[in-house]
């Protein structure tokens, strides 16, 4: 069979079905030049804005605009070559210009022992939308919950509030690593009176947080130490004696010659 046969699709209760539905569906022939679109369902030009006659025998890469997402592109191109399924997110353009978050599902299919490939295309602007949203809405509770306050050009507190855990600690890492990449800070006060909950590595993290700092150039002074918390460098066998501590961040400021 040279041609697609359109009875093929006209004929099948499948498609048909398939028609009215609000997922996208189109229909491509590797067997012609540039794998152009054969056939499209009423949910793709529900999305796209294009219809029918404007998308039938062109390549679906006219949703795409100038700024691709090159590797992910490549990554398609060698699964329709090699004849596998293949998943992608691509940002793509409707027929008015509005940009949206296409979801495609790419299977190679074979109707009367010829080759096409279906494209199952979905929508997710909103779900992108709202990863999008969520991701942020961490990246500022996670600065947040470790703000470092410059108190002087030389001098900053990083106070604790709430639960400290590993977890915890590997995100005052980073951020004392991008804050120093910027800022020198020749001490760091890490006030802990406002702790509520630790875990039993808080010893090691503050050890950690320590040396770090040491190999940044800085110094790491505690503020606010519970006793139960010394108990928890004393069982795992860690002086205190290498911290500078003291019992408030005003006691130490002022120590400092800061008032």
């Amino acid at each position: 069979m040279d041609e697609f046969n359109d009875d093929i699709l006209t004929d099948s209760l499948i498609l048909k079905a398939i028609d009215h539905s609000k997922v996208g569906l189109v229909i491509t022939d590797p067997n012609k030049e540039d794998n152009p679109i054969v056939y499209v369902n009423r949910g793709f030009t529900d999305v796209t804005g294009y219809t029918y006659e404007e998308s039938v025998g062109y390549n679906c890469r006219f949703l795409q605009g100038k700024d691709r997402d090159e590797q992910e592109i490549e990554n398609m191109k060698r699964a329709v070559a090699a004849r596998e399924e293949y998943v992608l997110e691509l940002e793509n353009f409707k027929k008015d210009g509005t940009p949206f978050w296409n979801e495609i599902y790419i299977e190679p299919i074979y109707m009367e022992d010829r080759l096409y490939f279906l494209g199952v295309q979905r929508d997710i602007t909103r779900q992108k939308k709202y990863e999008d949203d969520l991701d942020k809405s961490e990246r500022q509770v996670d600065r947040l919950s470790t703000p470092i306050v410059p108190i002087t050009e030389k001098i900053s507190v990083l106070p604790v509030v709430g639960d400290l855990s590993y977890e915890r600690f590997e995100m005052i890492f980073h951020k004392i690593s991008e804050t120093y990449g910027n800022i020198h800070y020749e001490k760091l006060i890490l006030d802990l009176s406002g702790m509520d909950e630790y875990d039993e590595q808080v010893a090691d993290g503050i050890m950690n947080l320590h040396h770090l700092l040491r190999l940044l150039g800085s110094e790491l002074i505690v503020t606010g130490i519970r006793p139960e918390l010394s108990m928890a460098f004393t069982s795992q066998n860690i002086s205190l004696s290498y911290l500078r501590t003291a019992a408030t961040v005003k006691e130490m400021l002022q120590e400092l010659g800061i008032s």
